[in-house]
């Protein structure tokens, strides 16, 4: 009876596993480096902030049928209830706290009022806009303080090299 030679194992050879490691050894410096930089994801993240932020202050207005104020300078964008903003008549937060303590938004954490990021800039085109604050009338509609309507403004978050846009619009208020 004739027995047939064993098959030799199969496996790898050893070309195929240095080639395996030096594509994983590529690929994992690509995706750490843009792990650990956080500005893009910063970015993204104050701007969606900023867009509900200002959606809460129009839908405010519309369901209290008074007017909301914005506050908008490089550190941060707060809501209130007049057109000086005191501790007084600070929109509360939806979630009772928000997320910045120091700046404009002072030490008090219930109120509606955003900042970026320490690797986050914000900016307001054009600038001066609004002379940095406008306000939701009881409609919902954007308006200058002094009553008149402004056609657009665009509000800039960057970080790195990303940029995020924030626009509200003149005869909606549609944030986007």
């Amino acid at each position: 009876m004739a027995t047939s030679g064993a098959s030799p194992g199969r496996g790898f050879t050893m070309v195929e596993l240095i080639i395996v490691l030096v594509v994983v050894g590529i690929l994992s410096a690509v995706v750490f480096g843009r792990f650990f930089v956080r500005g893009d994801y910063d970015a993204a993240g104050f701007a969606a902030q900023m867009r509900a932020t200002l959606r809460y202050g129009q839908q405010q207005a519309i369901a209290q049928n008074r007017p909301i104020y914005v506050y908008l300078d490089s550190t941060s964008v707060a809501l209130c209830f007049a057109a000086t903003c005191s501790a007084a008549n600070h929109v509360r937060d939806p979630g009772g706290g928000n997320s910045f303590s120091g700046g404009q938004c002072g030490t008090d954490r219930s109120w509606a009022c955003v900042a970026p990021p320490a690797n986050v800039v914000l900016g307001l085109s054009p600038a001066g806009a609004a002379n940095n604050h406008f306000f939701f009338d009881a409609s919902g509609k954007p308006q200058l303080s002094s009553g008149a309507e402004f056609s657009s403004l665009n509000l800039q978050v960057s970080a790195g090299n990303t940029q995020q846009a924030v626009r509200v619009q003149w005869e909606t208020g549609y944030v986007y």
